[in-house]
């Protein structure tokens, strides 16, 4: 038996560092683009701003990227609404509004990280539960409205201004 067949094949420390080191490379350059990537889309989203307004153009909201109402432009014509009316308006165009915010925030995180990411799945679900509360939130507060404008009252008896 010859001496290289019994003994093992030497190992080149260069060779094997200079592929680490490129892999190295080449996994910070692309944690460095999903760095920037990553900041585009929080700029791009930053930027998201739907406004939504009654047919009549007596009230008008703007809801920002949060989520949040961030104007609120009521007409002199409001004047017209019965406030149950014009509190039902506001927070129907708040939440329609706040729907366009999230579906506009799912498609650049979409295009972003791909449809089916966990990340796109994650913001959907926690803004879905966010769009839920504010239904109940406007179906009792419409509700209530109601109530006052109907009767004078509001639901515990005390009298409408």
């Amino acid at each position: 038996m010859s001496e290289s067949c019994g003994q093992r094949a030497s190992y080149e420390p260069r060779r094997y560092l200079f592929r680490d080191r490129k892999l190295l490379n080449e996994w910070q350059s692309q944690a460095e683009q999903k760095a920037i990537d990553s900041q585009k889309l929080v700029d791009d989203i930053a930027q998201v701003e739907v406004v939504a307004e009654s047919q009549d153009r007596c009230v008008r909201v703007v809801v920002d990227s949060n989520g949040a109402l961030a104007d609120l432009t009521p007409s002199e014509d409001m004047y017209d609404y019965e406030p149950g009316e014009l509190a039902g308006t506001i927070l129907d165009l708040f939440t329609q509004a706040r729907s366009d915010v999230a579906d506009q925030v799912r498609d650049l995180t979409s295009a972003a990280w791909g449809a089916d990411s966990p990340d796109v799945e994650a913001t959907m679900r926690s803004t879905a539960a966010r769009t839920a509360a504010d239904r109940s939130a406007t179906n009792l507060s419409s509700d209530a409205a109601h109530e006052v404008s109907e009767e004078g009252r509001d639901p515990e008896g005390q009298e409408g201004r």
